[in-house]
């Protein structure tokens, strides 16, 4: 019995292909992941700064409040919308004559979980009780 070898050249040259095909298609594949994983790290990271500005805007609110008559205690409890979040002050108590506040800052995502961002700041009345310094400010890392 023979065998035509010549009839079967084109078999060598179509498994090749078809090996460069499959390994273009993963690596696609794995770009692809990757490219939507960035987007969504870079999505967290802008929800998480932005939950930071929210918490900030609760500290302007609460000096605001604190310098128009409403007690350090008074403070406690306080919470409001801001931009795409919003801020609650779960924390307000008096150390000597500064009003140290905490003030939980935070923003919603549909695609990404919710950026959550804490600060304490301590505030102090000016003279005459029309104004308020901010004496310390510092963000609350929790792991």
């Amino acid at each position: 019995m023979t065998r035509h070898f010549h009839k079967q050249r084109g078999v060598v040259t179509l498994i090749g292909a078809l090996f460069i095909i499959v390994t273009l298609a993963l690596m696609i594949q794995v770009l692809h992941r990757m490219a939507g994983s960035d987007i969504l790290d870079t999505m967290m990271q802008s929800d998480s700064v932005e939950a930071l500005f929210v918490a900030e805007t609760g500290i302007e609110h609460a000096s605001f409040l604190y310098a128009n008559g409403i007690g350090c205690r008074g403070l406690n409890g306080v919470s409001d919308r801001a931009g795409r979040g919003g801020f609650s002050i779960t924390n307000a108590f008096l150390t000597g004559t500064d009003c140290r506040i905490r003030v939980h800052g935070t923003v919603s995502s549909t695609v990404t979980t919710q950026a959550n961002r804490t600060v304490d700041a301590d505030l102090r009345l000016a003279a005459g009780n029309s104004a308020v310094t901010l004496i310390r400010w510092q963000e609350i890392i929790a792991n």
